[in-house]
C-alpha cells in the first residue's frame, strides 16, 4: 500500500523496466499500471 506522503512505490521502477524491455510504450506501461494499481501514473515515472 502507499503511505501518506509517499512519492514512490516499491518495485514500480523494476516493473516499468520489465514492461519497457518487453516492447511496451510509455503510454502502454502507464495504462497497464493503472489497471494493476489504480492510481494514475505520470509518464515520467
Amino acid at each position: 500500500m502507499v503511505k501518506t506522503g509517499q512519492t514512490r512505490i516499491d518495485g514500480m521502477d523494476d516493473r516499468a523496466t520489465e514492461l519497457s524491455a518487453a516492447g511496451l510504450t510509455v503510454r502502454d506501461i502507464q495504462a497497464h499500471l493503472l489497471d494493476l494499481y489504480g492510481p494514475k501514473v505520470p509518464p515520467d515515472l
